[in-house]
C-alpha cells in the first residue's frame, strides 16, 4: 500500500527533540507514513517557498502542533510575538491539521486557527476548547521496557520547579502540587534526570507519582502515559473519567488529598508492575496518528 505523505511545518531545532512527543512520533511512524519538513532554519519561510515544497512533495496532509513554535519568544517580555509562519489560508489544495497543546494559553476562536482545515487539542478542559476534538497523548516504542528490571523506590522523574510568565506577571510556582509533595514526602525521590537517563529511571522504579500537571488546573499530562507504559506502579490524582481514560482506572493507584496520598505509599506496588503495558500498547503513536491521517 502506498504511504500517505505528511508535511510537517516546524523549526529545524524541533527535529532534534527525540524525547518530545510533539516531534519524536515521526520516527515511530516512519514505516507507515512518508515525511518531509518545511519551516524556519530548514527552508525559506515565504509562502512561495511553501507552495513550491507542496508542488514537489505532494503531501496528503500538512501537520502542525504547539502554537508557540511559530512565534518568536521575547526574552525581555517573556511573550510570543512576530510569528514567522505565512498565512496558510492561501494553501487550499491540501488538508491542514493543527493540534493545540497549550489550550490554556489560547482561545480556539482566535482567527489564527481559521487557516487550518481541522483543529484538535490535547487538553479540552479550558474555556471553549471542550467543544474541539480531543487528540489524546500517545507513547513511543521506547516507552516500553525491553528487559526485566529490578524495581525499587518511589519516584517522580521530571520538572517540579519552574517559573512561568502569564498575563503580564511571573508565576513563581508553576507546579504547586509537585512541590507540595516533594516537601511533604522525603520517601519520594524527585529526580531531574536528563533525557538519556529518563527511561531507565522509569523502568527501575517500583512506583511513580504523577500529580496533576500544573497551576493551570486538572488535566492529564503525557507523563501519565509514559509512566504507565514503563510497567511501574503509578500513583496519581488525575481524573481519568474526565479525561476519557476510564479504561486506565484499574491500572493506577488513585488518591485525592495529600493525606490520602500518604496512605497509598504503603500499597503493595508489585501487584501493579507491568499490568498496564498491554493497555498502553493500544496508545502507541502508530495507532494514535491513524486517527488523524488514516
Amino acid at each position: 500500500m502506498k504511504k500517505k505523505k505528511i508535511l510537517l511545518i516546524l523549526k529545524k531545532k524541533h527535529l532534534k527533540e527525540s524525547n518530545r512527543e510533539h516531534s519524536s512520533w515521526v520516527y515511530d511512524c516512519s514505516h507507515q507514513y512518508k515525511f518531509d519538513f518545511w519551516g524556519k532554519d530548514i527552508t525559506d519561510t515565504s509562502i512561495e517557498s511553501l507552495k513550491a515544497k507542496i508542488d514537489q512533495f505532494k503531501p496528503d496532509y500538512i501537520y502542525m502542533t504547539l502554537r508557540q513554535r511559530y512565534f518568536k519568544f521575547d526574552k525581555k517580555t517573556h511573550e510570543f510575538n512576530d510569528g514567522w509562519l505565512p498565512d496558510l489560508a492561501r494553501i487550499n489544495n491540501v488538508p491542514k491539521i493543527f493540534v493545540e497543546v497549550d489550550s490554556w494559553r489560547w482561545d480556539h476562536a482566535d482567527p489564527w486557527y481559521s487557516q487550518f482545515t481541522e483543529l484538535y487539542c490535547r487538553q479540552p478542559q479550558w474555556g471553549n476548547w471542550k467543544n474541539i476534538r480531543h487528540f489524546k497523548w500517545s507513547v513511543l516504542k521506547k516507552n516500553f521496557p525491553t528487559k526485566q528490571y529490578h524495581r525499587k523506590g518511589i519516584n517522580f522523574v521530571g520538572t517540579w520547579k519552574a517559573i512561568a510568565y502569564m498575563n503580564g506577571a511571573f508565576i513563581e510556582n508553576v507546579y504547586p502540587q509537585r512541590e507540595e509533595i516533594c516537601n511533604s514526602f522525603p520517601e519520594i525521590c524527585f529526580s531531574m534526570d536528563k533525557a538519556k537517563h529518563y527511561w531507565e529511571k522509569l523502568f527501575s522504579s517500583s512506583a511513580l507519582v504523577c500529580p496533576k500537571e500544573s497551576f493551570i488546573g486538572d488535566f492529564i499530562p503525557i507523563k501519565l502515559f509514559e509512566y504507565l507504559a514503563s510497567g511501574s506502579a503509578v500513583i496519581t490524582n488525575c481524573d481519568m473519567d474526565k479525561a476519557g481514560l476510564s479504561s486506565m482506572k484499574p491500572f493506577v493507584i488513585q488518591y485525592g488529598s495529600i493525606d490520602e496520598l500518604k496512605e497509598k505509599l504503603s500499597v503493595d506496588f508489585s501487584l501493579y508492575h507491568d499490568r498496564a503495558i498491554p493497555l498502553m500498547r493500544e496508545h502507541m503513536c502508530e495507532i494514535r496518528y491513524r486517527e488523524l491521517f488514516g
